[in-house]
């Protein structure tokens, strides 16, 4: 679906699912060459599970190159600092935002920030615009939210 917002077209690539190739964690490359060219000029993102690997990284690179923004979801801080040496952009999935206040946080010199539109209801990802932002160094962090959120809680820390 592609919106816009003024003269900015913006898309969201992957509502659900990947761009992997079947039955693996590692990026189709061919997929995201094509996307990547298609969708050039408009502001297009999405995010991955995909393996952390230096392969994808090169992907996510040349895909950032065309203005595709492609953020690598993490589970955990680890993760999320791998992502950060290898200059991809990076959010964070985590159960639950246990801070009273909305303020970013700051560990190890990186700035987590919770997704705006996750609890402002006047908020939409197309008016924030951060997760297509080529080049952003915060990392966005998504509480789970829906009827799976309890199947999460094995895996996902809280923030």
């Amino acid at each position: 679906m592609m919106e816009s917002k003024g003269h900015t077209k913006v898309l969201r690539h992957n509502v659900a699912g990947d761009m992997c190739i079947h039955d693996t964690d590692e990026l189709d490359g061919e997929l995201i060459r094509d996307l990547s060219r298609a969708y050039k000029g408009v502001k297009a993102y999405t995010y991955t599970h995909a393996s952390k690997s230096a392969e994808n990284f090169q992907l996510i690179h040349k895909a950032a190159e065309n203005g595709f923004v492609i953020n690598m979801s993490c589970e955990t801080l680890s993760q999320v600092m791998e992502c950060r040496e290898n200059h991809v952009p990076a959010v964070l999935a985590v159960y639950e935002w246990t801070q009273k206040d909305k303020a970013a946080r700051r560990i190890d010199g990186i700035t987590y920030r919770l997704c705006p539109a996750s609890h402002d209801k006047n908020m939409t990802c197309r008016d924030c615009g951060k997760c297509w932002k080529k080049g952003r160094k915060e990392v966005i962090v998504f509480p789970v939210h829906g009827t799976n959120k309890k199947k999460t809680r094995a895996f996902l820390m809280d923030f």
